[in-house]
């Protein structure tokens, strides 16, 4: 009876295990994720709360007006900010062609703002699509990569945030093509250069192999090392120099250069993400060799068939112009790349435009000594008591628009519980074992993208902070173009029975027989090390003592009780449902009802609602 039992549970297992690791899965969580966006584009009052009729009003000014130039101010816009020199406006002017359309078709405001919202749903989803396919070339697992799929799906602010006219959505959309450009030819690169030094001797072969596991950078001199030995194996033609047998893509390298400009003026927060893949792949190219390099990538470029040749050369020289037009003006003109609204218009101007006046009035009440001095102003005590904990509040609450002047919607416990504890234990075993999931997994430029992205926009928050004197504009929507990577992150570093013989190794053998902590006197740690250290050390000996299919059993019944406890208990639509009233929605009797009573019925078994 009990083996009949674990038999059981062990095809319950695999059945589970099998449908989180299949496309099924992934779709289903797509359909999902459109269910929970429509709900909420379909329910919510225009404007929302992030700037939504900021967008439509300049969409709308786009719309009556063919070129994406300006002369001046056109009239009555300076409430929208100086629209005439923001870097950030090629969302409005590409989103006003489908404004166009509409504005015959549909003669409500609320049929024209549901048709645009719908179009930045679709703008997401191509984003999770592509996003999908990136963390894929990471190495983890289908099941690793459709878990974190779904846990971004359900925070609450992605689908609150997909169903508003926002710029945000197509730039989630550019950011993953553009690393998945980047990782396509980063991989041919590291692979045709590794090929070209390897013939087809088995030997040879598990070299060629393990120098591209490790990515060891393989010098001239290396090279030299080997070419005798090929030509004495017959194989002349592979004892040439390896960039000859060397390939590099150019219509992907131009469609990264051109997806960088495009997104650049999209939004402006593009741009570190934009540096950080070109230094990347150039890093990749350092390899060939200066002077190889453009005639390897003339020699790709001529391949291309033309028509696809034309469209590329003409999307480039538009993507130029049009980045210098905004950013190298802007920077000639006002010094910087994005200049403040009272560098291109008056104060009296610009006090009309809300964000602007908030900034500049709380500065002139700091000044004044009339604004209470924030405490925690150093870097350190800002980081952890304000800028992390408002990201990630502000990544599981939601808002009302101005009609209940922007409400707050508190994350609800169960959820924000959840991600807390997640986030700190899955931050201390990445640092705890760090170098075996750079071994194993490729999250080099996963890594690169995060740190460069998070530091620039800790930097602007905190330069913000000091200026103005409160900590306005940290949002944890800023976060979404890296949000997949720190999730993949800490979903891999849960996965601890691959590290364990890492973790085991260096653990003191008093520590893995009796849990001692080790003396001080005989390591010589610093106290956070050494925390980390006993930390991961505990969780290894508990790992250790396991057997496999347990450990197994338990990772897929831990994933599916998260996924459960976050769907019904506050995860993506939920948050949105529970926390709002009737001022948030459409004035129609129908959308009221289905809301009011699904948020009754929610309330009956949601903690803390």
């Amino acid at each position: 009876m009990m083996l009949k039992q674990q038999e059981k549970k062990r095809e319950i297992i695999d059945v589970v295990a099998r449908l989180l690791s299949s496309r099924k899965f992934f779709y289903i969580t797509i359909v999902f994720f459109v269910f929970q966006a429509a709900w909420i584009a379909l329910s919510g009052l225009y404007p929302m709360a992030f700037d939504e009729n900021t967008h439509l009003g300049i969409i709308r000014i786009y719309a009556n007006h063919l070129s994406p130039f300006w002369s001046r101010q056109p009239e009555g816009t300076v409430v929208l900010g100086a629209i005439t020199r923001d870097p950030s406006y090629f969302y409005h002017y590409i989103m006003s062609f489908p404004y166009r359309l509409i504005d015959d078709v549909f003669r409500t405001e609320m049929s024209q703002v549901l048709v645009l919202r719908f179009i930045s749903i679709v703008f997401f989803v191509c984003g999770l699509l592509l996003y999908r396919r990136v963390l894929k070339y990471s190495k983890a697992s289908d099941l690793t990569v459709n878990v974190v799929m779904a846990l971004l799906v359900l925070t609450p602010v992605v689908p609150f945030l997909a169903a508003q006219i926002n710029y945000d959505n197509l730039i989630f959309a550019l950011c993953g093509l553009i690393i998945l450009l980047t990782l396509q030819i980063s991989e041919r690169l590291n692979w045709t250069y590794a090929k070209s030094l390897v013939p087809g001797d088995n030997q040879l072969e598990r070299e060629q192999s393990h120098l591209k596991e490790k990515r060891v950078k393989v010098h001239r001199k290396r090279e030299n090392c080997l070419q005798p030995r090929l030509v004495g194996l017959g194989m002349r033609e592979l004892a040439t120099d390896p960039v000859e047998q060397g390939q590099i893509d150019a219509k992907r390298i131009l469609l990264v250069i051109i997806v960088g400009l495009f997104a650049s003026i999209v939004k402006y927060a593009f741009l570190p993400i934009f540096i950080a893949v070109l230094v990347w792949l150039s890093f990749d190219l350092k390899k060939y060799g200066g002077g190889a390099i453009f005639r390897l990538f003339v020699n790709s470029f001529r391949k291309i068939v033309w028509p696809v040749k034309t469209i590329l050369v003409i999307l480039l020289i538009i993507g130029a112009g049009l980045f210098t037009e905004r950013y190298g003006i802007n920077t000639l003109r006002y010094h910087t790349p994005t200049p403040e609204c009272d560098q291109v218009l008056s104060i009296e101007q610009c006090l009309e435009y809300g964000p602007w006046r908030r900034n500049y009035l709380t500065h002139q009440d700091k000044i004044n000594g009339k604004l209470t001095v924030n405490n925690a102003s150093d870097p350190i005590s800002y980081t952890l008591k304000t800028w992390a904990e408002t990201m990630v509040y502000k990544l599981f609450f939601v808002s009302n628009g101005p009609a209940s002047q922007f409400w707050i919607g508190n994350p609800l416990p169960v959820p924000l519980a959840l991600a807390t504890g997640f986030g700190i234990v899955g931050v201390l075993l990445a640092l705890c074992w760090q170098r075996e999931l750079r071994k194993k997994y490729k999250l080099g430029l996963f890594g690169l993208l995060t740190g460069v992205y998070v530091m620039v926009l800790w930097g602007q928050n905190y330069m913000d902070f000091l200026h103005i004197g409160y900590p306005f504009a940290i949002q944890g929507r800023y976060l979404l173009p890296i949000l997949p990577f720190v999730y993949l992150i800490l979903v891999l570093a849960m996965k601890a029975q691959r590290h364990t013989s890492f973790a085991l190794s260096h653990c003191p053998r008093s520590h893995l027989n009796g849990y001692k902590l080790p003396s001080l006197t005989q390591h010589n740690y610093s106290y956070a090390s050494l925390g980390l250290k006993v930390f991961a050390c505990s969780v290894a000996t508990w790992h250790q003592r396991l057997s496999a299919k347990l450990v197994r059993q338990l990772k897929i019944g831990l994933a599916v009780t998260i996924l459960f406890i976050l769907f019904i208990q506050g995860g993506g639509l939920v948050t949105y449902i529970v926390r709002s009233d009737q001022t948030w929605y459409w004035p129609n009797q129908t959308i009221v009802n289905i809301n009011d009573t699904a948020r009754k019925i929610l309330k009956t078994f949601i903690i803390g609602s």
